[in-house]
């Protein structure tokens, strides 16, 4: 192999005796400049290359440093593989799997350690025979913890093999995190018996759970991944609510749905589901995806609607319940307001004696009883018409549209007949009978408990009227009723509001017209209703025993006022109290007024009782005993209202009496009206005969005052002298105590 120089001698010297110019002097002159020259031109070229080498393998050895640098930067570790398996190049992570300079030049082989190394070279292998990737995952303890990584492999053209090393231990746990948490959902799906189902919006489908699937009877394959296997099983009276259900979770605001509907099963039958959504939505906001889950509720609503039967329907008869008659009887009321004009009725049923019955045969005949009478009233009622049993022997029928009044009446008897046909109970053939109240609806009915409380008013009338009967409601009787039964409950609190108040109306002494008694008389001052008239209140308050309470108050009030009156300097004068025939009657009569004269004592005023004629002719021999008793206690005794009852001499004559008190009645229109004149001379002779004194009530005209007095009557009282007043403007009227400690009478 020639140099540069000697081509170039062999050049120059070619010329130069080719040509033949010159001496051989000056050609070898020539020559050796022209080696001169060429030396220096090579020696520039070759200083030229030497720079040009310096900077490029400061370029080279730069970049190689950059390029180490950003290998260094990621977890990963880079080694580059001969074709011999010995390492050149490494870079990259400094930490294990082993700071990857300190392997160049040893063999793959035993990296990072003999173990490992022997699953590199197989993969090494792999990458060169198939000049493809390989890749495998191994462990390394590292002091008291387990790190995982991947190596991958790839064939490079040169024959070398590219060797990427990563730590994967954080992948490795966050896919067991969520491995377990799958596993654990799916035992919690599995669990919880529900199906699950997974619908992409954008491509509709939906991917269905074998659970969701066996729900409906199908196998896992049998049920294709779309909408429509799931919306055509929906039952059609329930698939457009779904719809909407689901379509609502795209709205702004609706994130999650819970809805229950009918779907068909394998069998055609329908099962109830409560199925469970929620949307989810991308970074835009908007809906892509619906997840949820499908729930068998069949049996409960079996239980549900069992519930709601046994909550509307009666569990012996079978028939509909108070609640459900009272919604049936609202809903017709909604009609009637429609159309005005449209008659229905309501029957109120009570089985005669049906509590004796019930203890005669037994329960669980009572039982069979019921529902005999149950079933016959349903066969005979119309269609439409709504049978119900409201209590023990108490049943109610809403008649829906009659043509009158009577075609009710008419319905109401013919049940009674059906009702009081024999009942074979084994071994006792039973006959029941029943009382019947008829209510028809009116323009101003607009309640329904209204309307049935007053068919039962009128059933009880019915019962009142001897059993076995029906009776119709009557509007103007049952206000009266009303009226009563509003007076009770107020009347009940009159006293601790202090609205019950005594007035005293003056008894005068025939003969010098002074003031020797008073009689106490109830009054209630009403907030709304003013003041209450005794003939209201008295029935009343007997009625309903109210009148034993009202009648403790007035004996205490007697004997605070007799106190105040002492205090005030009044004479002692003796203070009359009406007593009812269920006052006189009451077992602890004589410890109540006991009681009264314990505070009546320190007054000096005497007491009297007035009784009226009929509560002392109830029981003679009863009445006899406690008016002695009371006689003993230094009570005085007066017949109220005589001669207006049946009395007769022989029985007033055993009465311990003090006075006998002429009834208004008879006074009124004497002496004009003879008949009257005539009982009352006759009274005023029996009370004298038996050594009585005789008052006549009722006084308002002079003539009466004078003919009473010239029949030799001892007392008189009535509002010609004066009407009854309160305690404070009686009291100035009342007798003083004299100024020598003896009484002003």
């Amino acid at each position: 192999m020639t140099s540069p120089i000697h081509r170039l001698l062999k050049r120059q010297y070619t010329r130069l005796f080719r040509d033949g110019r010159g001496t051989p002097f000056h050609m070898l002159r020539r020559l050796l400049r022209a080696i001169s020259d060429t030396y220096r031109q090579d020696d520039e070229q070759r200083r030229l290359l030497e720079r040009s080498l310096d900077i490029g393998s400061q370029e080279i050895a730069q970049r190689t440093a950059q390029l180490r640098t950003v290998f260094q930067m990621y977890p990963d570790a880079f080694l580059t593989v001969d074709g011999t398996g010995v390492i050149v190049e490494a870079t990259g992570a400094t930490g294990e799997p082993g700071a990857p300079y300190s392997w160049l030049d040893r063999p793959l082989a035993e990296f990072p350690n003999a173990d490992i190394g022997r699953r590199f070279s197989q993969a090494f292998l792999r990458a060169r025979e198939t000049r493809g990737p390989a890749s495998f995952e191994y462990s390394l303890a590292r002091g008291a913890e387990v790190v995982f990584y991947e190596a991958r492999l790839r064939f490079l053209e040169e024959g070398h093999v590219a060797v990427v090393v990563r730590d994967v231990s954080d992948r490795r746990i966050a896919l067991e995190a969520l491995r377990t948490a799958e596993e654990r959902f799916a035992l919690a799906a599995r669990a919880a018996n529900d199906g699950l189902w997974d619908w992409d919006l954008p491509v509709n489908r939906i991917v269905y759970s074998p659970r969701w699937k066996s729900i409906l009877g199908y196998g896992d394959e049998e049920v294709p991944n779309a909408p429509n296997a799931w919306m055509d099983r929906v039952h059609p009276e329930d698939v457009e609510s779904l719809r909407r259900g689901l379509a609502s979770l795209s709205e702004p605001g609706r994130d999650t749905l819970e809805i229950e509907y009918r779907v068909r099963h394998r069998d055609n039958s329908y099962r109830w589901v409560a199925t469970r959504a929620i949307a989810v939505r991308n970074a835009s906001g908007l809906t892509h995806r619906l997840v949820g889950s499908m729930t068998d509720i069949t049996p409960h609503k079996a239980v549900e609607e069992q519930l709601r039967h046994e909550a509307f329907h009666d569990k012996v008869t079978g028939l509909a319940n108070r609640a459900l008659f009272l919604d049936r009887l609202t809903n017709i009321l909604d009609r009637v307001k429609r159309q005005p004009g449209y008659l229905f009725a309501v029957l109120y049923v009570d089985l005669d004696r049906f509590s004796t019955i019930n203890e005669r045969v037994g329960h669980e005949a009572a039982d069979r009883l019921l529902q005999t009478v149950a079933a016959r009233l349903r066969s005979y009622a119309r269609v439409g018409d709504t049978v119900a049993r409201l209590g023990d022997d108490e049943f109610a029928v809403l008649l829906d549209g009659i043509a009158n009044e009577r075609a009710a009446v008419v319905f109401a008897e013919r049940m009674r007949e059906l009702i009081a046909a024999p009942v074979d109970l084994e071994p006792d053939e039973i006959s029941v009978t029943a009382s019947l109240g008829i209510v028809i609806n009116s323009p101003e009915t607009n309640d329904a408990e209204a309307l049935l409380n007053e068919a039962e008013s009128a059933m009880q009338r019915a019962k009142q009227g001897g059993k076995n009967r029906q009776e119709l409601f009557n509007r103007e009787t049952h206000a009266h009723l009303v009226s009563k039964l509003r007076i009770e409950t107020e009347l009940r609190h009159a006293a601790e509001r202090g609205e019950l108040e005594l007035f005293y109306q003056p008894i005068y002494r025939l003969a010098d017209q002074k003031i020797i008694r008073v009689e106490s008389l109830l009054r209630w001052r009403h907030p709304q209703r003013g003041m209450v008239s005794p003939a209201d209140l008295i029935p009343i308050a007997e009625e309903t025993g109210l009148i034993l309470v009202l009648g403790d108050w007035i004996l205490r009030e007697v004997s605070e006022q007799a106190k105040r009156w002492r205090q005030a300097g009044i004479a002692p004068l003796t203070i009359a109290v009406n007593f009812s025939p269920r006052q006189f009657q009451q077992q602890n009569l004589l410890t109540t007024v006991g009681a009264t004269l314990a505070r009546f004592k320190d007054s000096g005023f005497p007491l009297e009782l007035e009784i009226t004629e009929g509560a002392a002719m109830h029981d003679v021999d009863l009445s006899v005993k406690i008016m002695k008793n009371l006689r003993d206690m230094d009570v005085r005794i007066s017949i109220d209202d005589f001669g207006v009852g049946y009395s007769s001499l022989s029985c007033l004559r055993l009465f311990p009496l003090n006075t006998l008190k002429i009834d208004r009645g008879f006074v009124d229109g004497i002496p004009g009206v003879k008949d009257n004149a005539s009982i009352t001379n006759a009274i005023i002779g029996i009370g004298h005969s038996l050594g009585l004194s005789v008052v006549a009530e009722g006084v308002e005209t002079d003539e009466q005052l004078a003919y009473l007095k010239q029949q030799g009557c001892d007392e008189v009282q009535g509002y010609l002298l004066s009407r009854p007043l309160c305690a404070k403007d009686v009291t100035p009227r009342l007798p003083k105590v004299g100024a020598n400690g003896s009484n002003g009478t």
